[in-house]
């Protein structure tokens, strides 16, 4: 399920699943949709999910404008990730940091995956 840059979490209502993130702050954040992981599990032919290394992610401005370095968690948008700025619904719902500046309403940045 999801495509390239789609932001995933556990799927909370069935065992070994992934799906499109689709709440703020999901502490069930998995990985990213990934065309190239580092790491490939599962099988192969699922979409295959970054979890470590980078990869591109789909972001939007629900929180505002992103820097290089800001913490990105997840959105509203269904499998996109905006900017942290509640540090607290923040614990542990880090996707990973932006490597670059995103000021669009949504669009793709590429993200340094640091699950945490």
């Amino acid at each position: 399920k999801g495509e390239c840059g789609d932001v995933l979490v556990i799927n909370e209502k069935a065992d070994d699943q992934l799906i499109k993130s689709s709440q703020p702050y999901q502490k069930t954040v998995a990985g990213v949709v990934s065309t190239d992981p580092a790491v490939k599990l599962g099988d192969k032919n699922q979409p295959q999910i970054a979890m470590t290394g980078t990869a591109p992610v789909k972001v939007n401005n629900e929180n505002g404008a992103i820097n290089p370095g800001d913490l990105l968690t997840t959105s509203s948008q269904p499998g996109y990730a905006m900017k942290c700025t509640d540090q607290e619904k923040c614990f542990g719902a880090i996707l990973g940091k932006a490597m670059g500046k995103f000021s669009g309403t949504a669009g793709t940045i590429k993200m340094l995956i640091s699950l945490q």
